[in-house]
C-alpha cells in the first residue's frame, strides 16, 4: 500500500469516528454543525484523541526524516507515547526550527512526508512577521478536515442556511481561512461573499454600501477593530447594520470593544463569539454560553509550557501555547509552538452549551515576542489595553514601546480625542497606569490616526529593539 492509500485509510478512520459531517448544511434549528462529535462523551473523545495521536505519532516517524531524526535524538519511539501525557517525553518545535528546515531543504523542509507531495493540492503561508514566513502544503484529505472545523466554528456563531458569510480574511497573500471558511459556510448553507479585508479597506464605503442588497441576515469574522469600522460607516452612511451575529479574532477583544460593536450592530445583541487561530490550521471559538473559547480535541492537543524550561505550567500561570496536530499528515506538526502567550486556564468540563471538549476560560493575551520584562513583571500589550479600555477620552488605540527585553519603565502611548498638549490628563493616565500594573509608567499622549492600521489590525507594538 502507497503512503497516500495509508494517508487515506487513516482519513477514511476519521469519517467512521464521526470527525467529518456528510450530512451538511444541518437542519436550521440544529445546535450544533456536528452534533455527535462535539457532544461526545469524555470518555469517548478521550479514547479518539489518544488514538489520533498514537496515529500521526507513528505516521511521523515512519515517514518524515526530520522526526525520525527528532524521535531518535530525543531516544524516544513511537510506542512511547500512549497519550497526552507522554507528549513531555518529547522536545518542543519552534517555528524557528520549521523556518530553518525550510531554508535548508527548500521549499517544503525535511518534516514533510515526500510521499505525500505529489497529491499537495494548495499551498499556504505564516505572514512572515516574526521573519521568512513558513510553507504549509495541504492535500485534499487534511483540507476536506480542515473545513470541517472551520464549520463548526461558522455555526457555533450562529450561521445558518440563507444567511450571508461576509468574509473578510486576507485575501491578497497566501492565507488559509479565507478560502477555507468560503467553502466552511456553503456546508453552513449559507451564502458568501468573498470580499477580503484588502479589497474592502481599498473602498470602505462602496463595499459598505453593497451590504444589504443580499439577505439581512450576515455574520462575520475579522478584527474588532474592521468591525467596529464597518458600524461606523454604516451609520455615517445612514444604514442598518446587517448583522446577526460576529466573530471578532486577532487580536485581543476588550469589553469596552466589546460595547462598541453592540452599539454599532443592534441586532447581534450577546452574538459575539471570539475566535483564535493560526495557520498551522488550530483555532478556538466562543459558544453561546460565553464562557471560554473550544478547541476541538479530536484534531488538535493543547499544552501550555514555560518557555524556558519546556515545563508544563500551573493553572492560572501564563505560558506558551503548543499543539499537535492530529490530522495533518503532509507537515506533521507534534508539539509545535504557536509563539503565543496563554494563561492556563483550561477546563475539560461539560460547557453549558451541552460540547464537551476543552476550553480556554481566558483571551489569548498575546505573542511570546511582544512580551517585555519590567522591574521583574512581565507584561504583554493586552495587559496595558485592558487598563486603556478603562480611561476617559481616548479611541481605544495605543502602543506598548519596547527598548529592549528587560526595561527600567513601562513605555505607552495612548490615543487621546483631546486636545495635546494635556499634563493634568496625562498625568491621570500615568497614576492610572501605575497603579494597575504595579511598574513605572512613561505616557506619551498622541492624537487619533497615530497608530498604525496594518490590513485590518492595529499594530499595538511599537519594537524599537536591535534586531
Amino acid at each position: 500500500m502507497s503512503v497516500f492509500e495509508k494517508a487515506k485509510a487513516i482519513y477514511n478512520e476519521f469519517e467512521k469516528a464521526g470527525m467529518i459531517n456528510r450530512s451538511y448544511p444541518p437542519p436550521k434549528d440544529s445546535k450544533y454543525y456536528n452534533p455527535k462529535i462535539e457532544t461526545l462523551s469524555r470518555e469517548e473523545l478521550n479514547k479518539l484523541k489518544n488514538k489520533n495521536l498514537r496515529m500521526v505519532v507513528k505516521w511521523a516517524y515512519e515517514n518524515s526524516k526530520f522526526y525520525r531524526r527528532w524521535f531518535e535524538k530525543a531516544e524516544v519511539k513511537p510506542e512511547d507515547i500512549k497519550g497526552y501525557d507522554d507528549l513531555v517525553k518529547l522536545p518542543i518545535l519552534r517555528k524557528e526550527d520549521l523556518r530553518k528546515d525550510q531554508v535548508e531543504n527548500p521549499p517544503y523542509g525535511s518534516m514533510v512526508v515526500e510521499d505525500m507531495l505529489p497529491y499537495v493540492t494548495s499551498v499556504w503561508t505564516t505572514s512572515g512577521t516574526t521573519g521568512r514566513p513558513t510553507i504549509h502544503p495541504w492535500t485534499d484529505l487534511e483540507w476536506d478536515l480542515l473545513v470541517e472545523w472551520c464549520a463548526r466554528h461558522a455555526w457555533t456563531a450562529g450561521l445558518r442556511p440563507g444567511y450571508v458569510f461576509y468574509n473578510l480574511f486576507p485575501a491578497g497573500r497566501l492565507y488559509i481561512y479565507g478560502p477555507a471558511f468560503y467553502e466552511a459556510s456553503k456546508r453552513c448553507g449559507a451564502k458568501v461573499l468573498q470580499v477580503g479585508s484588502e479589497n474592502f479597506l481599498a473602498d470602505v464605503e462602496g463595499w459598505t454600501r453593497f451590504m444589504g442588497e443580499f439577505e439581512d441576515n450576515y455574520v462575520s469574522m475579522t478584527t474588532p477593530i474592521l468591525l467596529i469600522r464597518i458600524g461606523e460607516t454604516l451609520k455615517k452612511l445612514g444604514k442598518t447594520s446587517p448583522y446577526v451575529a460576529l466573530q471578532p479574532g486577532g487580536m485581543p477583544l476588550t469589553p469596552r470593544m466589546k460595547e462598541k460593536l453592540r452599539e454599532l450592530h443592534p441586532r447581534v445583541g450577546e452574538n459575539i463569539f471570539n475566535i483564535a487561530g493560526n495557520v498551522e490550521g488550530y483555532s478556538s471559538c466562543e459558544c453561546e454560553a460565553h464562557e471560554g473559547r473550544h478547541f476541538w480535541e479530536d484534531i488538535t492537543m493543547v499544552e501550555v509550557l514555560d518557555p524556558k524550561t519546556g515545563e508544563r505550567v500551573s493553572e492560572g500561570e501564563r505560558g506558551e501555547l503548543v499543539i499537535t496536530q492530529l490530522y495533518l499528515l503532509t507537515l506533521p506538526l507534534i508539539r509545535y509552538s504557536l509563539g503565543d502567550i496563554i494563561e492556563n486556564t483550561i477546563t475539560y468540563e461539560k460547557c453549558k452549551c451541552g460540547r464537551t471538549h476543552g476550553r480556554f476560560l481566558e483571551v489569548l493575551p498575546g505573542r511570546l515576542r511582544d512580551m517585555v520584562t519590567v522591574k521583574g513583571k512581565q507584561f504583554l500589550p493586552f495587559d496595558v489595553e485592558q487598563v486603556v479600555a478603562t480611561l476617559p477620552d481616548t479611541t481605544s488605540l495605543y502602543q506598548l514601546v519596547i527598548e529592549a527585553d528587560v526595561m527600567d519603565t513601562l513605555k505607552v502611548r495612548v490615543e487621546t480625542t483631546r486636545k495635546i498638549p494635556d499634563s493634568e490628563y496625562e498625568a491621570m493616565v500615568k497614576r492610572t497606569l501605575e497603579r494597575e500594573l504595579g511598574v513605572p509608567v512613561e505616557v506619551e499622549l498622541i492624537p487619533p490616526g497615530t497608530v498604525p492600521i496594518v490590513g485590518y489590525k492595529a499594530k499595538n507594538v511599537l519594537d524599537l529593539r536591535k534586531k
